[in-house]
């Protein structure tokens, strides 16, 4: 099942487990990211709005239509 239409912040991705995930439309607001794993994982059409990804796995993960990287 996919999770959509969610906006993460801070205190939500340092519990949240990302692996083997489908998020669509979801948004990354302001967030450092840090030692987090994504693998397996699909963002279809999420923003990425200034955030930082430090030490993070991306092994397998696919990015579609996800357009705004500020």
């Amino acid at each position: 099942m996919a999770l959509t239409n969610k906006i993460f912040q801070q205190s939500e991705i340092e519990s949240f487990e990302f692996n083997h995930q489908v998020l669509k439309n979801c948004s990354f607001i302001y967030c450092k990211i840090k030692g987090k794993s994504f693998m397996n994982s699909m963002f279809r059409d999420c923003k990425f709005i200034r955030c930082t990804f430090v030490d993070c796995n991306f092994q397998f993960v696919v990015f579609q239509e996800s357009g705004l990287w500020m």
